[in-house]
């Protein structure tokens, strides 16, 4: 009994989060499954500049620079970014990204960037 559970468990879990989701082409589920159920889900912590790459599905962004243009994670990539601020930060429209905005002091909310191919759309401005 026990050895059926787990052998459902594992091919629910395997079909849940090791396998790339396609869906309308977002693969941001994809990114997240690189590696593993865990691994590669937050990347290295960015500091703020005309362009940073993204590399993973999170990452927290220092400094205070103005992010013009956001470089995805690979060639075809559409979908979902969290970038969690740790500083006061402005992304501009000038580059890639669709709308200007700021982060706000201190408060670590996450902003989501939705990238359809061509331009990132942030959750929100401020």
């Amino acid at each position: 009994m026990f050895k059926e559970f787990f052998r459902n468990l594992k091919a629910i879990l395997w079909d849940d989060y090791h396998l790339p989701v396609i869906s309308g082409g977002d693969d941001t589920d994809k990114m997240q499954c690189q590696g593993g159920l865990l691994t590669n889900i937050w990347g290295p912590n960015i500091a703020s500049a005309a362009t940073i790459a993204i590399t993973n599905r999170y990452h927290i962004v220092s400094g205070t620079a103005a992010i013009v243009t956001i470089t995805p994670p690979y060639t075809g990539f559409r979908g979902r970014v969290t970038l969690v601020p740790t500083g006061i930060w402005t992304w501009t429209a000038a580059g890639n990204i669709f709308v200007a905005g700021t982060t706000t002091a201190g408060n670590g909310v996450p902003i989501d960037f939705d990238f359809d191919g061509s331009k990132w759309y942030p959750s929100r401005i401020s």
